[in-house]
């Protein structure tokens, strides 16, 4: 095997010079460039292969990730080559260091190397090695003529933070400030401080100095390295800025340190002498900060400016005019300072980078804990959320975590801006809930990270899924919008979605291709005092009525149910409103086929509120409600084809609750499933089969569909299950496990719909941005289905 054809290895007419292990991708050449596309047939698993009867098997998927840009994924660190030809972030939720080329003034991807664990990185100061620092080790790397790296040697070390000067600087493992020889890796001497505790970052000075941040000890502290020995000269303490110090950044002449505050929302200003730290202010937030380290009341913010939320990264400009702070953001958010002697003058803010649009960083994936839903993190798990880099030139280099980007500054604005799945499918990200037209012909997703519906068209005979022109609504303020479901009419001509920034009912005309045309989007009202936040939504079979839940937060109002007359044009009137503690917490609608009762999956109120309507009517009545422990946290409910069975899950504790539905329209129940007994945690969308024989059941956090049988009595009995959690799964090209550069197509999935005739499911998965079409099995021999690409 040929060594893998990277883009940038040059070529005469092709690329055939060196083999390639991307199976579903050809090279080519272009400017003189090598570079890959898609193979113009369509990448599909194994046929042939059958599983367990009503088991799945991928058969396509989409998403933001694949066929963009590779990297980056979660950068927490970054280097600048002197001539500015190169980029190497450290990205440690992927584990690699990427390398971006500059290629006519524009930053591109180039190549990765596997670094478990990295935080950070730097380069020497003659540029020809490149160290990097993670979790296990430090790594010496070679840098070759053309950028790339190769790898010389290692050091075993659980490493926080690196700098380097002449010696090679680093935080280590139990408080260890270390000196290492920095061609080597070698020790040279080290001292153990509570005074090093937690920093992240380091900053190297003339004669032989280095400042460190203490984060966890509230501190920074001057040491210097004379005859080999580590020696604190200064520390500094309890002042404002110094509250879990996360970054720090010198003036040119080193006469003053800059500390970024994470958790008092501040920055220190410090002078230095020779051997000495003085604090002579700060600027920021001036009020007592809360415990936790938590963020900022949006009150505080406004009455104070207090524009410094959980600064993370520092840099100041070559000539010591200006300081830039990066503050914790979905984007590059940049505040800008003056400087003038002691004191630094607000300049401006500069945040015109893209926002955040992509979930695989994000704590709820990589290291799952049981939470409702992926939007709360701990700020201090993710305060290495940015990191800068100021050139000579004058450019500012910036990475942003969450973002999955970094970007490059000129003056007030950002030049360029490189992120994670640029080029790729652009309508999917967050992609949380979706629908299915009808006719099987497509496929509509509800991405949480904005407020515009995708569209695709849906091959039902091959599973393949094909973008649609977005349809983009205009927005006030500025919002971006993030879309909580989907729905499309029984007639095919509509489709719905319901927004939460603001608060909206978004109508859509279906178009003969598919595509969605706005047509008027109507604000969904505030109920008891809180502020809407619409989760499901629902046209009523005879298209009488529009259901919309609202789902809210206890602290903040009550849960309600607006039901909103829809004339035979598509038009509401004023909504009917249904506020009972029975539907604390709703969350989604399943309705029986004549429209006249509607079950509501209600999350506080551990609940399947049972309410009716006439024909015609949007009026509501609440007839009654199951209350059950197990019902607690019920976030989807699903009857099946018959509607004599419901089922109900719920993603915070793991279980899928049976129920029989009787002729009077109550609900009686059979059976509880939980996990680990079974492999349902985080238990969400539901489908079930047309025949009544079959439930299938998407799990976030197992990263499951598992199919069930449902017997004649009603009960679920375990058949299969799609596994993409663990590491060796490859369930098709682009897709793999979390560690690698793209997330699995079933990364905290939560939607999941068959298609009408029941030989398709359909799943929507939130953290890998992925649209997938699944298969479902009809078995006709004795082969097992391998999930291989051809």
């Amino acid at each position: 095997m040929r060594e893998r054809c990277p883009w940038f290895i040059q070529c005469d007419s092709d690329c055939a010079a060196c083999d390639t292990d991307r199976v579903c991708e050809d090279t080519y050449c272009s400017e003189g460039y090598c570079g890959f596309r898609p193979r113009t047939e369509a990448c599909r698993c194994s046929v042939g292969c059958v599983g367990p009867e009503g088991s799945v098997r991928l058969a396509h998927a989409l998403a933001r990730g694949v066929g963009g840009i590779p990297g980056p994924v979660g950068p927490t660190s970054l280097a600048v080559t002197t001539n500015e030809q190169a980029v190497y972030l450290a990205s440690y939720d992927s584990g690699h260091v990427d390398l971006h080329l500059r290629l006519d003034g524009v930053q591109k991807f180039g190549s990765r190397y596997e670094t478990e664990g990295v935080h950070s990185v730097a380069l020497t100061e003659d540029q020809r090695h490149l160290v990097a620092a993670g979790d296990t080790e430090i790594v010496l790397y070679d840098v070759l003529p053309d950028h790339r790296l190769r790898r010389v040697i290692s050091e075993p070390a659980s490493t926080n933070a690196l700098a380097i000067a002449s010696m090679l600087y680093t935080v280590e493992e139990d408080d260890r400030l270390v000196l290492r020889d920095v061609s080597t890796l070698e020790e040279v001497t080290a001292v153990r401080a509570d005074a090093v505790r937690g920093a992240q970052q380091l900053v190297t000075l003339t004669s032989g100095r280095v400042l460190v941040p203490g984060f966890e000890n509230n501190s920074v502290s001057l040491w210097t390295t004379q005859a080999g020995v580590l020696t604190a000269t200064s520390s500094l303490s309890g002042r404002k800025g110094l509250s879990s110090p996360q970054a720090i950044a010198v003036t040119p002449d080193e006469s003053r340190a800059y500390v970024a505050g994470y958790c008092d929302h501040s920055i220190a200003i410090v002078r230095i002498t020779d051997e000495a730290l003085d604090w002579s202010g700060s600027v920021g937030f001036q009020g007592e900060a809360q415990t936790g380290c938590a963020p900022l009341e949006i009150g505080q913010r406004e009455r104070d400016g207090a524009l410094l939320e959980h600064p993370s990264a520092l840099a100041v400009s070559p000539d010591g005019s200006f300081l830039y702070a990066a503050i914790k953001a979905r984007n590059l958010l940049l505040v800008v300072y003056e400087i003038s002697a002691d004191t630094l003058l607000l300049a401006g803010t500069i945040a015109d980078s893209p926002p955040f649009d992509d979930y695989s960083d994000e704590d709820f994936h990589l290291h799952p804990p049981d939470l409702p839903n992926p939007f709360d993190f701990e700020p201090l798990r993710y305060r290495r959320n940015a990191e800068l880099a100021i050139h000579p030139s004058g450019r500012l280099y910036g990475a942003s975590r969450y973002g999955n980007a970094f970007g490059v500054v000129e003056g007030t604005a950002i030049v360029d801006w490189q992120q994670r799945g640029e080029g790729g499918v652009g309508s999917i990200s967050g992609a949380y809930n979706l629908a299915v037209s009808p006719d099987n012909s497509n496929v509509y997703v509800a991405p949480r990270t904005h407020g515009d519906v995708g569209a695709f068209r849906f091959d039902s005979s091959t599973g393949e899924l094909t973008e649609l022109p977005q349809t983009v609504i205009p927005r006030v303020n500025e919002t971006a919008g993030g879309l909580t479901n989907v729905f499309v009419t029984k007639d095919g001509a509509q489709v719905l979605a319901v927004d939460t920034t603001p608060p909206a009912i978004h109508i859509h005309d279906r178009l003969q291709s598919g595509a969605l045309r706005w047509v008027e989007s109507v604000a969904v009202p505030s109920c008891n005092g809180g502020e809407a936040l619409p989760v499901d939504v629902q046209v009523t079979p005879d298209g009488s009525a529009v259901l919309v839940a609202d789902f809210q937060d206890l602290e903040d109002g009550a849960s309600c149910i607006y039901s909103y007359p829809r004339d035979s044009g598509g038009e509401l009137g004023l909504p009917y409103v249904v506020d009972d503690s029975l539907v604390a917490g709703v969350e989604s609608f399943a309705m029986t086929s004549d429209g006249g009762d509607i079950y509501a999956a209600c999350f506080y109120a551990k609940s399947v509120a049972w309410l009716q309507r006439e024909p015609g009517d949007h009026m509501l009545n609440v007839s009654d409600a199951v209350v059950r422990d197990d019902l607690d946290g019920a976030e989807f409910v699903v009857l099946s084809a018959e509607e004599d069975r419901a089922w109900v899950s719920s993603p915070v504790y793991h279980k899928l609750v049976g129920f029989e539905r009787r002729l009077d329209g109550s609900l009686h129940h059979i059976q509880t499933l939980e996990y680990p007994s079974f492999p349902i945690k985080g238990a969400a969308g539901m489908a079930t089969s047309p025949g009544g024989d079959r439930l299938w059941l998407a799990s976030r956090l197992s990263e499951t569909i598992t199919s069930f049988r449902i017997l004649e009595d009603g009960s679920l009995e375990l058949l299969d299950s799609v596994d993409a959690s663990q590491p060796h799964v490859s369930l098709s090209v682009g897709f793999s496990h979390p560690t690698s550069s793209v997330l699995s197509p079933l990364a905290w999935i939560n939607g999941l719909e068959a298609s009408w005739d029941g030989n398709w499911i359909l799943t929507s998965a939130v953290a890998s941005s992925t649209l997938a079409a699944w298969e479902v099995q009809r078995p006709s021999g004795s082969t097992p289905c391998v999930a291989t690409c051809l």
